[in-house]
Order: structure tokens, then C-alpha cells, then sequence
């Protein structure tokens, strides 16, 4: 029944190269008018800059940081610091420095809060009454006693210190918060241009003071700058290189050329369709056209090898083409499905960026496949290849390589084995290790302002606790206050933590100022009356836009604890969250207990769950690829045989990270099944050839290996050098995770070059003497004879 599936699909496939190539002018035609009216749309296409668009809307994470938000304020953040390159802040001209851009800072589109040091709401008491003022005032005119007060009254505020002043004096922060609608492209955009505009006044102004600018904000609009970067740098790169592979080896600008039209259509008509079907694009989907070309590339190298050796051999432009794709129409066929599959397994990511790459993919390479079976046979069978020199008279280095591999096969195996046993046993020890800052590249800007501050101002991770007391006006209760301080402290004697910011702090410092600012009284009020009449006061005293929405409900029913983190890793912050929420569970009423929540954490989280769901996709990837590998090669054997140098090299190269880097990220998630469909390409190339061959050659397996390598051999080496260069490029992204997913799946492309031309022939020829010695082969030669000729 298999048998006549496979026959019937051969027939089809083979008229309608047929009607492709003997049509060529209408398949050109028809080809390039697709490519247009799919391109059209790209003006459909659309940036995003929201880091939303990294978690479903159902996400828990995202759903409970969108609820704590509602509550309070927004938590969208520009975040500007100023560092004192020649040691303190605390001067005339740079705390003036700091209030005019605290001035400045509140006319940034979508402003509606702006804190620092300069207009901190210090109070203090005078007499019976309450004084609520800025911290400083005219800080150009301040006098040497001025800067003292200022110095004092900082230094002794737990609220400012590690927040707006750095420890040492030396670091200064203004903290913007914006209203920004979820999706809106354009409003971010315009609030992070205005933002580095200001950064950069404010730096060319003070030229003794190094400023830096992060935040949320400035991070979502990091990605669309990443996007848009990747694309016009990478995409061309990777045009011009694989035009100049192809000139170089097959010597042809005629067949170079061929191929870059192939490569431009697929691409063009996937990112075309991309926008009618509604994708965005994002520092993930960014990636697709290098994908699809690396991907178009390495199955135009086969057609084109094939026709440019026919035609040297004399045959006419026409039959090379037909010649040509009749050979190779097969194991392009399988390998693009095994690409689709691999790719396809992203669905299982709980990253909607991610499950787009896959999909963008998936349907890329169908689309990179149809051009390269029905429209580069077409263009081959009217434009002469300019054939100079013929490929395969290098054929003779692969297939000594064969030869000695197969001669030496138990060294080979041997080898390859320990090999695999040693780097294997490394791969369980790579540590995750996650942080978002670091998805962008060292050499972003964004990038470097962040780990600039990390290194002066600890804190630029938050986590917040929204902590109800189950009445309105309830934050004033003594047991609730009590309750929250001992939940602060605890949270201040965590390594992780270097500064809490909630009402704790507020009522202590009200109770000492209006019981004449004596230190005896800096605890919290003792009844519920005087708790909300301080607060009350307090309240009516603050200026404009300065009030405690931030910290508190407007009903007082609940209060922010805001807790900043050292530079920390995803999995520390994770454990810092799940600590936090166990004490409270352990240690408070019920009411009180809440669980973390902030956009870092949205973060931390996404690692763990995509590395989880990723097994599930892996696992999938894996059986699908071995069951569809195994019919096409009409044999279960062959079809594990096919995985096995598929595998190897995936294990080998989670080793050899270890020794690389000794930790892994969001990105490790998906390398796996992204090189499973990509690695078994040259396999399946060599192996459908191989069966093939074997049929010819009436079972002869020794054989039917050296007449594979001598026939596919160079060509499966100029993809696969192809595959490793294309995915190399992608590790000059700056989008980190990309760049290091590039990385990876071209090391595991370095690993499976060895294992197919090496580990592959000895492996068969070890199956092929077994089979004869067992009697259910006869053989009449044997490659190990006929290895080195």
C-alpha cells in the first residue's frame, strides 16, 4: 500500500516538473507574480515595541502584574542616572543638574510622575506642625551649610538611599512614570525618542557627569530597535555571502545569481504573507528571512551542483534542469518537511514571539521549497550556467574521507562514542541562568546604561506585593502595620534585596515628626485614629503629583511593597518571589497574604515555563522526525540509522557549551528542535541517496555508500558549510537569545558535518558486515576495498 502512495506522489511530482520546466516562461511568470502580490503585504507588516507581546494575555504572571497596576499606578518606568565621574553628587552644580532634569523629565510625552533626590517630599516637625517640602530647593544657590542639610537629610532617609542616591553619593536617579497604553506602537515610540533626547541634553550640558537611561519603557522600545537592526544588517550580509559561496564554488555569477532571484522570492513572499496574515514583527520574527535563506540556500546548492554537472557532461540546459530536479525532488522534499516539523514544534512555547518564528518558518520553508523544485529548475533550463569547472572532480576528498573512515571503522565508532560519553555527561551540568537585560547584546546601549547602573545603584529589578488589609482605610490598623514591617525586614535581610520601599517607613518617620522629630517616637503609630490622621496630613502637604497613589489604594485598603533586587539571575529572583510568598503564608493573616508580581518577574518566569513546555516539543520533534524519515526511506532501520548522526552531534553540542559558557538561557529552549530538522537535512540527503543506490546496486550496501558520496558528497559539504555560516550570522543579532541560538545550532551544524562524513559511512559499514555475516545481505564488493580509490 506504501509502495503505491509513494509511486503515485512520484508520478504527480514528476509531471508537474515536467509542465515547470517545459513551461518555463509561464513558471516564471506565475512565480514572480506571486512574489508580488505577496509582497504587497509588507506594507502590511507591523513593528512591535511592547514587552507584553513576549507573554500571552492569559498569562498569570501578566494578569496579576496588570491587577496590581490597576490597583495603584502603572509601573512603566524611565529610569534616568546621573554618576558623578569624579566622586559625589552632592554639589551646587550637579544637584542642579539633577533638578533640571527633574523638571524636564515632566514634560517627556505620557509623564505623570516624576521622583529623584531633588524632589523628595522630606518632612520634618516644627513645633506642633507638620513641614513637607522639597529636599532641595534652588540647589545653584545652595551654600556650603545647604549642601550639608541636604547631605544629612538624605543619608538618613531609608526611602531615598539605594533609590534616588546611591550609598557612596556618587549615583543619582530620576524615576519618570508613564501612562502607556498596551499595544500602542506609536506613543512608546515617542516617549523613548523624547527620553534619549533629554538624556543626551542633559549629558552634553554636564560633561563631568556620565548619564545612562533604562527602564521598562526603554526597554520595549530596545526590542523594535533590535528588530529593525537585525534586519538591515543581517539580510544583506547574507545575500551578498551566498552569492559569493555560489560564484566560488561553482565558479558560475550566472548560477549565483539563479539562486539569490530563488532566495529573494521565498523570502519576499514570506514576509509578504506574514503581514496578511497579521504578524507582527519582533526581535524573534526578525530572525525569519535569514532562516529562510540559509534554509532556500542549502537546497538550491543540491539543484544547482546537479545541473551544473549534467550540463558540463552535455547535456542541454532543459534536460539538466529535469535531470537534476528528478534526483534531488525527494530528499528536498523530506528535508523540508522535517524543517517544518522541527519548526512547527515552537507551538509548543509559551512565548508568542517564538511560536511566530516557528510558524513564519514553517510556512518559509514550504514556500522556499516550492521555488526551489518548480521555479529554479524553470530558471536553470533557460539560463545557461556558465559552466567553467565541474564540481564534482573535487568529489575524490569526500570520498577518501569515507574510504578511511570505513576502513577504520571500529576507531571511528570508538571515537565518536567516548566523544559523545564525555560531552554528554558535561551537558547536565549547564546551569540556567536567565536575565532579561542580557537578551540584548553587550554592544546595545541599552544594554550598557543597565549594567552601568547595576554596577553604581543597585535595584533596577523590582517585585511588588500589593497587600490588602480587608477594610477600607485598614492600612492604618496597628496589627496590619506590625504585620507589614515584620514582612519588610524580613525582606531586607534577603542577599537578593538592596532596598524595600513601602508605608512602613512613611508612618515611622510621621510618628517622629510630630512628636518633635524625637528618635524615640521612629516607630509606628499605636492606634488606628492617629495612624490615619498623620497619613491624612501628610497627604494634604505633599505638592502636586507627588502623592501616594504609587504606594496605596485610594480607599486605604491596601498598600505597595516595592522591592528592589541586586543584579540577580531569573532563577534567584524566582527563589527570592517564592521565599517571599512562603513567609507571608507562614506569618500573616490570610487577608494579607499575596503573592509577587512585576514585569522582571513576568520575565523570570518565562525561562522555566518555555524550558518545560519546550521538553514536550523536543520529544514531539524527535518522533516525528524519526516516523516520517523512516517511511520516506521505506525502512525502520534506516530510519534510526538517520538519527542517530542527527542526535549525536545535539548532545555534543550541549557539552561543548558547557565548556563555552557553562550556563544556558530562554534560548537553549528551542535548539533542539530547531537543529533536529535542520541536522537530519544532509542525513536525509545521504541516506534517500543511499537507498536509492542500494536498490541499484542489488543490495550492495558498501557500495551504494561510496556511490553515494561520489555523486552527493561535496554538494551535502557546501550545505552544510552553508547552514553553519548562515547561522552563524545570526550570532552578530542584538538580540541575544537569536544570537546565541545561532550560535548553538552552528555548532551542532560543526558536529554533524563530522558525524555525516565520518561517523555516518563507518556506522553503515558496520551494519552492512553484520548483515552479510548473518546472510540476509550477499554482497559482491565492499567499500572498504574501494575506499581510497
Amino acid at each position: 500500500m506504501l509502495e503505491r502512495v509513494f509511486a503515485a506522489l512520484d508520478r504527480i511530482a514528476q509531471r508537474l516538473e515536467q509542465l515547470a520546466v517545459n513551461r518555463a516562461a509561464w513558471t516564471l511568470l506565475i512565480g514572480v507574480l506571486l512574489a508580488v502580490v505577496a509582497g504587497l503585504g509588507l506594507m502590511r507588516i507591523q513593528f512591535t515595541n511592547d514587552y507584553r507581546v513576549f507573554f500571552q494575555p492569559d498569562d498569570p504572571q501578566r494578569v496579576a502584574n496588570e491587577h496590581l497596576e490597576a490597583e495603584f499606578t502603572q509601573s512603566d518606568t524611565v529610569n534616568f542616572v546621573l554618576y558623578a565621574k569624579d566622586g559625589d553628587m552632592l554639589t551646587p552644580e550637579r544637584l542642579a543638574a539633577v533638578e533640571n532634569l527633574t523638571e524636564a523629565a515632566w514634560r517627556l510625552p505620557g509623564a505623570t510622575r516624576v521622583d529623584s533626590l531633588t524632589n523628595y517630599q522630606y518632612s520634618y516637625g516644627q513645633n506642633d506642625d507638620l513641614i513637607v517640602e522639597p529636599l532641595v530647593s534652588n540647589a545653584a544657590a545652595a551654600t556650603p551649610e545647604d549642601i550639608a542639610r541636604i547631605r544629612r537629610n538624605a543619608m538618613s532617609e531609608p526611602a531615598v538611599v539605594g533609590r534616588f542616591l546611591s550609598g557612596d553619593g556618587k549615583t543619582a536617579q530620576v524615576i519618570v512614570t508613564v501612562q502607556l497604553e498596551a499595544g500602542n506602537t506609536a506613543a512608546l515610540t515617542r516617549i523613548s525618542e523624547a527620553a534619549q533626547q533629554l538624556k543626551a541634553a542633559t549629558a552634553r550640558a554636564n560633561p563631568d557627569l556620565r548619564v545612562a537611561a533604562t527602564g521598562v519603557v526603554l526597554l520595549s522600545h530596545s526590542f523594535y530597535d533590535v528588530t529593525r537592526s537585525d534586519l538591515a544588517r543581517l539580510v544583506p550580509v547574507m545575500v551578498a555571502f551566498l552569492f559569493a559561496a555560489i560564484w566560488f564554488f561553482f565558479k558560475s555569477w550566472r548560477a549565483a545569481l539563479a539562486a539569490v532571484v530563488v532566495l529573494g522570492l521565498s523570502v519576499l513572499t514570506t514576509m509578504g504573507l506574514a503581514g496578511w496574515f497579521g504578524f507582527t514583527l519582533s526581535p524573534a520574527t526578525g530572525q525569519v528571512p535569514v532562516i529562510i535563506l540559509t534554509i532556500a540556500t542549502a537546497e538550491a546548492v543540491h539543484l544547482i551542483g546537479k545541473a551544473h554537472s549534467y550540463q558540463r557532461a552535455g547535456l542541454s540546459m532543459k534536460e539538466a534542469a529535469l535531470k537534476s530536479v528528478r534526483l534531488n525532488h525527494a530528499p528536498i522534499a523530506l528535508t523540508s518537511f522535517t524543517d517544518v516539523l522541527g519548526f512547527l514544534c515552537f507551538n509548543f512555547s509559551e512565548t508568542p514571539p517564538f511560536r511566530d518564528l516557528g510558524n513564519m518558518a514553517a510556512y518559509g520553508a514550504i514556500i522556499a521549497y516550492l521555488y526551489s523544485i518548480f521555479f529554479l529548475p524553470a530558471l536553470i533550463g533557460v539560463v545557461s550556467m556558465g559552466v567553467k569547472t565541474d564540481i564534482l572532480e573535487r568529489e575524490h576528498s569526500v570520498e577518501k574521507l569515507a574510504g578511511w573512515s570505513t576502513r577504520h571503522r571500529a576507531l571511528v565508532l570508538g571515537g565518536f562514542s567516548a566523544l559523545a560519553l564525555v560531552l554528554g555527561a558535561l551537558a547536565p551540568q549547564l546551569e540556567a541562568r536567565d536575565n532579561f537585560i542580557e537578551w540584548l547584546s553587550p554592544r546595545h546601549p541599552f544594554r550598557q546604561d543597565a549594567e552601568f547602573i547595576n554596577q553604581h545603584l543597585p535595584g533596577i529589578y523590582t517585585l511588588n506585593y500589593g497587600i490588602e488589609s480587608g477594610e477600607d482605610g485598614g492600612i492604618s490598623e496597628p496589627e496590619y502595620l506590625r504585620d507589614l514591617e515584620r514582612f519588610v525586614r524580613w525582606l531586607e535581610a534577603q542577599p537578593e534585596v538592596s532596598d524595600v520601599a513601602s508605608i512602613v517607613d512613611v508612618m515611622r518617620r510621621l510618628n517622629r515628626n510630630l512628636h518633635g522629630d524625637d528618635p524615640a517616637y521612629e516607630r509606628l503609630p499605636e492606634t488606628r485614629d492617629m495612624a490615619a490622621q498623620y497619613l491624612l496630613l501628610y497627604e494634604m502637604n505633599l505638592a502636586q503629583g507627588q502623592d501616594l497613589s504609587n504606594q496605596l489604594t485610594p480607599d486605604k485598603r491596601a498598600s505597595r511593597v516595592v522591592v528592589a533586587m541586586n543584579n540577580i539571575t531569573s532563577e534567584q529572583m524566582v527563589s527570592l518571589k517564592e521565599r517571599a510568598d512562603a513567609w507571608l503564608k507562614q506569618h500573616v493573616p490570610p487577608v494579607m497574604q499575596a503573592e509577587g508580581v512585576g514585569t522582571s518577574l513576568m520575565f523570570a518566569y518565562l525561562t522555566q515555563e518555555n524550558s518545560r513546555s519546550m521538553v514536550t516539543g523536543t520529544i514531539s520533534s524527535f518522533l516525528l522526525i524519526g516516523l516520517v524519515t523512516a517511511i520516506a526511506l521505506r525502512s525502520p532501520l534506516l530510519g534510526f540509522v538517520a538519527l542517530i548522526p542527527s542526535i549525536i552531534p545535539v548532545i555534543m553540542a550541549f557539552g561543548a557549551w558547557f565548556l563555552i559558557e557553562g550556563d544556558y538561557g530562554l534560548y537553549a529552549a528551542f535548539v533542539t528542535s530547531c537543529a533536529l530538522g535542520l541536522t537530519v537535512d544532509s542525513v536525509t540527503h545521504f541516506m534517500m541517496n543511499f537507498a536509492r543506490e542500494r536498490r541499484e546496486t542489488g543490495g550492495n550496501a558498501s557500495l551504494a555508500v561510496l556511490r553515494t558520496f561520489r555523486g552527493v558528497g561535496m554538494e551535502l559539504w557546501i550545505a552544510s558549510a552553508v547552514l553553519v555560516v548562515g547561522f552563524l550570522l545570526l550570532a552578530f543579532s542584538d538580540f541575544e537569545i537569536i544570537a546565541k541560538l545561532g550560535l548553538m545550532v552552528a555548532l551542532i551544524f560543526v558536529f554533524a558535518i563530522a558525524t555525516t562524513f565520518v561517523m555516518l559511512p563507518a556506522l553503515l559499514s558496520l551494519l552492512n558486515q553484520r548483515r552479510r555475516r548473518s546472510g540476509e545481505l550477499e554482497e559482491t564488493g565492499g567499500l572498504e576495498g574501494a575506499g581510497g580509490s
